[in-house]
């Protein structure tokens, strides 16, 4: 049924005796059909319309064949690859389970970056963790007082090999358009505004300070900043855990569990000791009462007008069921709720068992809610001294807590801001990295106390 017609193209005529194939027996060969697939490609490519219906046909049957047949391998991959035993997510959440976390959540609750076929495979990393994540995190906390956007940090990612947001249309704050603040910087408030802001800050805010009685200086600039601002604070002791018998005391006080294996804290020992303070001052909030805590590392600055912010914030844009308020949260992961707030949420681009490192960083400003607090402050010892080392730093078990809680938070981007901080390295990092260079003297600090002489003994 095929007509024996020449076919135009620029090199002259093409008819099936020119490619040397019987058009009678082709239709039902299969290697005559690709010898003439083959011969109709180019050097020469072919003009005029197809003019062979049968042809046609077989060499589309041909192609959608292997065109499924494409699909399918790359279905397989993917599955492999989002199922398989080496998925990060699973193996997380294992984890976890091993070392009785609280936080099990299926690999469907976790919001993920969505990365082409090609980009899952190159930004797979040794441990089965997403390198292109952690570089993008990374950038973040590099610039971690540049106060960058998402957006930009996305982009500096790039020189790092990660891929582009314009490709992955991937936003770490979801539903960002709804934390934008459009107010002015400075604010300006009426004296009825003044007096309902300032009575409602003494009937409910109880302000705490955590400082190490060792930094002096710091205590006193906070201590200058509040009385600017007509605020009195009561100041908590930090805990170094480089003093001798440092562990032994924590623990007494519940500070740390008893059963924690402290040989685990290797680098760490600032991060242990920032979240013992923390832990501290819970228990001052409870013991005073206060309604609202608000506790304040030492090197926080509040804004000038911070009274009549926090009231705003509160009165306008806080949800009802709180459990606790972050008034600066660096790399913020969750969800826009407000112009000024975000709900946390845990990233499921980062692993379970490492309390989900990477975004939602910084406690320089925390809100508590005294109602629950001892409960609350359960659950945070629990996810912080599970281990390992990366769940020591009391932000990143925070935000590992955070399907359990409600936990709201200003992400560091918004311009209407309650806080500043005071320049100078931070008392936890400098901690820690002295920790690494502790001789054999450091297992004193984590030793049983022993009276070594009569003043001990007294």
């Amino acid at each position: 049924g095929l007509e024996h017609r020449p076919v135009g193209g620029p090199g002259g005529t093409l008819s099936f005796s020119r490619l040397g194939v019987d058009p009678v027996d082709m239709a039902d060969n299969n290697s005559d059909v690709e010898s003439v697939a083959g011969s109709l490609l180019p050097p020469a490519p072919l003009t005029g319309p197809w003019r062979y219906s049968r042809l046609a046909a077989a060499l589309r049957a041909r192609h959608l064949r292997i065109l499924a047949t494409a699909v399918l391998i790359g279905m397989a991959l993917l599955a492999g690859r989002v199922a398989g035993p080496g998925g990060v997510a699973q193996r997380g959440v294992a984890a976890a389970v091993a070392g009785g976390a609280e936080d099990i959540h299926s690999l469907a609750e976790l919001r993920k970056w969505r990365k082409s076929w090609f980009w899952q495979h190159a930004c797979r990393d040794t441990d089965g963790g997403d390198r292109c994540w952690r570089q993008v995190t990374a950038v973040c906390k590099d610039h971690w007082d540049s106060e960058l956007s998402w957006d930009t940090v996305q982009d500096l990612a790039i020189s790092r090999l990660s891929p582009s947001r314009l490709e992955t249309g991937y936003h770490p704050l979801e539903d960002q358009y709804k934390c934008a603040w459009t107010g002015p910087d400075t604010r300006t408030w009426n004296a009825s505004q003044v007096q309902e802001a300032w009575q409602w800050f003494h009937a409910n805010v109880k302000v705490y300070v955590l400082n190490l009685p060792t930094d002096k200086a710091r205590w006193e600039a906070i201590s200058y900043r509040l009385h600017e601002l007509n605020l009195t604070a009561t100041r908590i002791d930090g805990v170094d855990m480089r003093v001798p018998h440092a562990l032994h005391d924590a623990v007494e006080e519940g500070l740390i569990p008893a059963g924690w294996n402290s040989s685990t804290a290797g680098s760490s020992l600032g991060s242990v000791g920032c979240a013992a303070a923390h832990f501290r001052s819970l228990g001052r909030i409870k013991a005073d009462d206060a309604p609202i805590g608000l506790v304040l590392e030492d090197d926080a600055r509040l804004v000038d007008d911070f009274v009549m912010r926090l009231w705003d914030l509160f009165k306008l844009e806080v949800p009802d069921d709180w459990d606790i308020v972050s008034l600066q949260v660096v790399c913020p992961f969750g969800k826009c709720i407000t112009p000024r707030l975000f709900e946390v949420e845990v990233s499921g681009n980062e692993r379970a068992d490492l309390c989900y490192i990477g975004t939602n960083w910084a406690t320089t400003a925390l809100l508590h809610r005294g109602k629950g607090i001892s409960e609350f402050q359960r659950k945070w010892q629990a996810a912080v001294f599970r281990g390992p080392q990366e769940c020591y730093d009391c932000d990143v078990a925070l935000q590992a807590m955070a399907p359990d809680i409600k936990y709201y938070a200003v992400p560091f981007v918004v311009s209407d801001s309650f806080l500043t901080r005071f320049e100078g390295p931070s008392s936890r990092a400098q901690i820690s990295e002295a920790s690494t260079n502790m001789s054999g003297s450091a297992t004193t600090a984590f030793g049983p106390r022993v009276a070594n002489s009569d003043q001990d003994r007294d």
